[in-house]
């Protein structure tokens, strides 16, 4: 397995295993409020956050070292991303909506994908 990168609360803290001896900080991003899920873009290096209280994405560029943030719908708590695109979508749990975050356009557009139950 991989390492695993987790975000928790004003991503200033991260935890990573099983490499965590060998990561060194080099910068410090703000995300938004609780996040619940993150993904990094392998091509571009791009990490994207899922913000489940504030209901938005921030996508974060650790080599220019800017980061912005982009509006999802309710509740963002899975991302993932297709590395061919460099566009992250993010599973919304408050409306089983899905969220396309792209970050060349720098928009964001939600898809209404069907309710539960």
């Amino acid at each position: 397995m991989g390492p695993i990168l987790r975000i928790l609360a004003a991503a200033s803290v991260c935890a990573a295993l099983p490499l965590c001896a060998q990561l060194r900080v080099t910068g410090t991003f703000a995300a938004g409020t609780d996040p619940s899920a993150a993904a990094i873009d392998p091509r571009s290096g791009r990490l994207y956050v899922a913000n489940e209280g504030s209901s938005d994405v921030t996508v974060i560029d650790p080599a220019s070292g800017t980061s912005f943030t982009l509006a999802a719908g309710p509740r963002p708590r899975h991302i993932a991303v297709n590395p061919a695109t460099g566009r992250a979508y993010v599973g919304n749990a408050g409306d089983s909506s899905l969220s396309v975050i792209d970050p060349a356009t720098r928009s964001s557009t939600r898809l209404a994908i069907g309710g539960v139950g």
